[in-house]
């Protein structure tokens, strides 16, 4: 299943290995150009690009600076500067950033097939292999989905790590060699912590295709990871960490061992069921109620019988163990044992678990039914495949397309009604909002997102009397967040409630949360105050609020009314001009200046 090419013919095979690259990044970013026409989602894009000061201010040393210091969720400071470059050169564009992200898949694809043929795989197996990871439908979510820039660039450095680490067995001896895997794997995990799994993965090569185990022992080739296993080790524990800290990460309370278990074994077969029959993919998959047992049993039977059966060829046909252990192993730190987010298993997941696996699959049927029948074969998959892709990458276009898909093909996740709900409520379709927010608490009663948006929908609408009950609701089932309490008492104060109001921002003062929160927290107190007639309790709280955040305008805006209402004329005079100076298109505030100025 190796082969090399005589060396007379060596010119005529570069020469189509050129072609045959070129030709993979050209009908890649043909494919997914069409990405250039959608929108960004308010899934993630929301948090990590559009609403996030510091990617739109794009490079800068501040921003800079945060990117190579943050931790939310993951540290992944590659992500965010990219992010700023895209930003600094094009803007918000959502076309920009959706064609970067087109181009670092086609170049992940290119590498991949370069890389295989480094190793001397057969070229058109090479080829296949190459065609089907780029243009299989899995691939789109990691792709068209912006926030997933971390799954296209981590695995542009996991193929460059590949692609050196074999020059680097060409000539081990070569210390310069070996640097420069260390520096595209660190590059690496500064992108996505998932290749944590990457020195596993470079063993794996040893054992096929590059055979290692014939001149090098085993031992020899552990101790030439153990630096990139260091590595990898620190990261994976300060991704537990921050992601346990962020709360991404569910407990073995709210998910038990039994059945992360049953979700891990049911995953990894599904992921191979979809590989096949790649049909109702969807953003966000909902949790199963139960997993049956003879469904999870028949998931462990086919598992175990493809281990066996693997293990049996390895001799023979090492091709599939090999691509057998890289998918369990690479696909592990996403499988679900250790549980982040709301989802069971996801489309992304698969985008490098599925490399070694299917140029193992090529070079065997290649072998299987020779190289005309198999060029034929791959020609015919690969164009059914672009078919399903292309269709599939439209229903990324914009939110309401990509939900509306997802709650089609895969019902029954809340998540995605929350979100269709958020796009609705931003073009002013409160009652459609309010609508799936109901479907999802229906779906979820112990999760607080649904009843708290579902209270900031009838807030925005006007109905302060209906928001109540469901923004209630979201503080009983959070008692220990600040934000729940916040917007409950918006809701208080807009029904004439100003003492009920005081008392639950003072609970949610007590919870000693951040400095935007607080502001937030004592400019209410403040308008609660203002409804007591109590100015100078009101001019208090907004003067902290101020303190705080001395550019939060709101704050500045009621200060100068409060200071206006006490006959500090001057005083107010002083807070309005602070505020026009931030906000010049206020005509009643500079009504109100002139009219102050009158009056003295």
């Amino acid at each position: 299943m190796r082969h090399t090419a005589p060396f007379a013919t060596l010119p005529r095979v570069v020469k189509l290995e050129k072609s045959i690259a070129w030709a993979l990044l050209l009908l890649t970013l043909l494919v997914y150009w069409q990405t250039a026409g959608f929108q960004f989602i308010n899934l993630d894009d929301t948090i990590f690009v559009t609403e996030n000061p510091q990617v739109r201010a794009g490079l800068t040393a501040a921003s800079i600076q945060w990117a190579l210091t943050t931790s939310y969720i993951n540290w992944q400071p590659l992500v965010y500067l990219s992010h700023m470059a895209v930003v600094t050169v094009f803007g918000m564009d959502p076309a920009a950033h959706h064609i970067v992200n087109a181009l670092l898949h086609a170049l992940n694809a290119t590498i991949f097939f370069l890389v295989l043929r480094r190793m001397r795989l057969s070229i058109w197996p090479c080829a296949a292999a190459a065609a089907i990871f780029a243009l299989h439908p899995l691939r789109v979510e990691s792709v068209a989905w912006v926030t997933e820039r971390k799954d296209v660039l981590s695995s542009l450095f996991w193929l460059l790590t590949m692609w050196a680490y074999v020059r680097y067995t060409e000539a081990p001896k070569e210390r310069g060699r070996y640097l420069l895997i260390v520096a595209f794997f660190v590059l690496g995990l500064m992108s996505k912590p998932m290749l944590v799994t990457l020195p596993v993965g470079l063993l794996i090569l040893d054992f096929w295709p590059l055979n290692r185990l014939r001149s090098v022992p085993w031992r020899d080739l552990i101790l030439e990871k153990v630096p990139l296993a260091v590595l990898a080790g620190v990261v994976a524990v300060a991704t537990i960490i921050t992601q346990q800290t962020a709360g991404a990460m569910a407990t073995m309370g709210e998910m038990p061992l039994d059945r992360r278990l049953a979700n891990v074994v049911r995953s990894y077969a599904l992921y191979l069921w979809k590989t096949v029959w790649p049909t109702d993919l969807a953003v966000l998959y909902p949790f199963p109620e139960s997993f049956p047992a003879v469904e999870v049993a028949a998931a462990a039977v086919v598992l175990a019988g493809i281990s066996v059966w693997a293990w049996t060829k390895r001799k023979d046909a090492p091709c599939w163990l090999a691509g057998w252990l890289w998918y369990l192993i690479v696909l592990a730190p996403t499988i679900g044992f250790i549980q982040v987010g709301p989802q069971p298993y996801a489309d992304r997941y698969t985008y490098l678990p599925s490399l070694l696996p299917l140029a193992a699959i090529a070079l065997a049927l290649e072998t299987r039914l020779g190289a005309t029948i198999f060029r034929a074969v791959a020609a015919a998959v690969t164009l059914l495949l672009l078919a399903i892709t292309w269709v599939q990458l439209g229903t990324w276009r914009d939110d309401f397309v990509l939900y509306r898909h997802a709650i089609a093909v895969a019902p029954g996740a809340g998540l995605v009604h929350v979100n269709l709900g958020v796009a609705l409520e931003k073009i002013g379709r409160y009652n459609e909002a309010i609508a799936n927010y109901e479907i999802a608490q229906n779906l979820n009663e112990n999760e607080s997102g649904p009843p708290l948006n579902m209270g900031l929908a009838y807030l925005l609408s006007g109905r302060p009397a209906q928001a109540l009950a469901p923004l209630a609701r979201a503080v009983q089932l959070k008692p220990a967040e600040a934000g729940p309490l916040y917007h409950y008492s918006r809701a208080l104060l807009e029904t004439g409630k100003p003492d009920e109001a005081v008392i639950e921002l003072r609970k949610a003062l007590a919870l000693a949360p951040p400095k935007s929160m607080a502001a937030s927290l004592h400019l209410q107190l403040g308008m609660a105050a203002y409804m007591l007639k109590d100015d100078a309790g009101a001019l208090t709280e907004f003067r902290e609020a101020i303190r705080l955040d001395p550019q939060y305008w709101p704050a500045r805006k009621n200060a100068g009314i409060a200071l206006g209402n006490m006959g500090r004329n001057r005083e107010a005079i002083d807070e309005f001009e602070i505020y026009l100076k931030a906000n010049p298109q206020d005509n009643d505030v500079a009504a109100a200046v002139a009219a102050l100025r009158t009056a003295k």
